[in-house]
């Protein structure tokens, strides 16, 4: 855990796809076009988080942790508020969770709750005005010890085909929850789209989208859309 801890960067490992289509979850890549958050914005803030739960709530988590009786992901929806100069936590709630007894996928969001009291991450020159995040990340179970076990389960849940369409963080990554507007700028058309970065909602239109607070990130703990996580 301390070589997680102390935090490393490891390449594009596992090669994301940015997620997209319709408002029903899709299982194929979004059509083509460009979204207003960029791929290279969303791995910084997917990175941002995760400094945010490596550092402040993974240690605090991990004895509770080692008590799930199960193996799997657990992915839990987080509403962070602005308060001062941090983002602090309010609510939180399971989304989706692999794990075969119900029972244990609520000792994983005990476990969680209780760690993120007290914590929250900074707000930053490029928050401006934003009042709240919304933050959908997956958490696998058991926790690795090193980077290697990180590594060895992203590859072992991707089973040599590459990342499944449609996810946040590569193989280990949940579906996105987020939404943002793709454009053509040569058309003039736009859409809205699931995502794994950028707003909790969004109405388009072929001339523009109008995008809804909280911002909005999806991601998992040992993952970014590129690869394996920096923090």
């Amino acid at each position: 855990m301390r070589r997680l801890l102390a935090g490393a960067f490891v390449g594009l490992m596992v090669i994301g796809v940015r997620a997209g289509g319709s408002q029903s979850r899709p299982e194929m890549p979004p059509p083509e076009g460009i979204p207003s958050v960029s791929c290279m914005q969303a791995m910084a803030l997917q990175n941002r988080m995760n400094r945010y739960f490596h550092r402040a709530v993974v240690p605090r988590m991990v004895s509770c942790w080692r008590g799930i009786r199960d193996a799997g992901t657990v992915s839990i929806s987080f509403d962070y508020q602005r308060s001062g100069d941090q983002f602090v936590p309010r609510a939180s709630k399971i989304r989706e969770s692999t794990l075969a007894a119900p029972v244990e996928t609520e000792r994983a969001l005990a476990c969680l709750q209780s760690a993120i009291v007290g914590t929250g991450f900074a707000v930053e020159a490029e928050d401006k005005d934003i009042p709240a995040f919304a933050l959908h990340w997956s958490f696998p179970v058991p926790m690795p010890e090193d980077l290697d076990a990180a590594a060895a389960r992203i590859v072992m849940l991707d089973n040599g085909s590459g990342p499944r369409a449609g996810q946040c963080g590569g193989s280990e990554g949940p579906k996105p929850a987020c939404s943002d507007c793709f454009f053509v700028p040569f058309a003039s058309w736009s859409w809205c789209s699931w995502s794994c970065a950028g707003y909790s909602g969004c109405k388009g239109a072929d001339s523009g989208c109008d995008l809804y607070p909280p911002k909005c990130v999806t991601g998992s703990l040992f993952g970014n859309i590129g690869g394996l996580v920096a923090y």
